[in-house]
């Protein structure tokens, strides 16, 4: 996978880039997020290794990557080929949507 220039690494490259170019500060923002990790928490090495041997975020970081850019690299572009992204939004969505409208529901009562 070393090398190899995919949608997911760029992604990656790109969340990389707006932490200033280092890999240890997105580690730290990652952290910073609440993910701590399922074996270990994210560290420089580990994002090395998603760069050169995984070749992509684990699905289950990548909305932390996300987050600790602010939204700047999606999770869509760190995980192009996980369909699941589109079934959490509709349901995120549609919870949010019942949410509203069980405020509305609240407020003219």
């Amino acid at each position: 996978m070393a090398g190899k220039d995919t949608p997911a690494l760029r992604a990656l490259n790109t969340a990389i880039a707006l932490c200033g170019g280092s890999r240890r500060e997105l580690a730290r923002r990652i952290a910073e997020t609440g993910y701590r990790g399922v074996r270990a928490p994210i560290s420089s090495q580990r994002i090395d290794n998603w760069i050169n041997r995984d070749g992509a975020v684990p699905i289950e970081v990548a909305p932390f990557v996300a987050a600790a850019v602010d939204g700047k690299v999606s999770v869509y572009d760190l995980c192009p080929g996980y369909e699941g992204w589109q079934v959490l939004r509709a349901l995120l969505l549609n919870e949010a949507g019942e949410s509203s409208e069980l405020q509305q529901e609240r407020e003219s009562a």
